[in-house]
């Protein structure tokens, strides 16, 4: 394979990561969360904490997975960078 068409590939590659969709949902996801939690907030009822906790647990995972694709974008463009 030759430097062009493995920039080619990497370029294809790093297009198909939907960074930027993800990054968008995430905001959404924590926006959500916060109103969940805000609704929930001094409810006694006995799934409240659990609710937000459960929330809170994939929020923090989306987004750590999200960050790892923005990270991942990054570095493919730094790399095609240096070919």
């Amino acid at each position: 394979m030759s430097v062009a068409e493995l920039r080619t590939e990497l370029t294809s590659l790093a297009a198909q990561l939907p960074v930027s969709p993800l990054s968008t949902a995430r905001r959404s996801t924590e926006d959500a969360r916060a109103s969940l939690a805000s609704a929930w907030r001094g409810s006694d009822h006995r799934s409240a904490q659990a609710a937000v906790t459960a929330a809170s647990a994939a929020t923090e995972r989306l987004a750590r997975i999200i960050a790892a694709l923005e990270q991942a974008a990054e570095e493919i463009a730094a790399y095609n960078e240096c070919l």
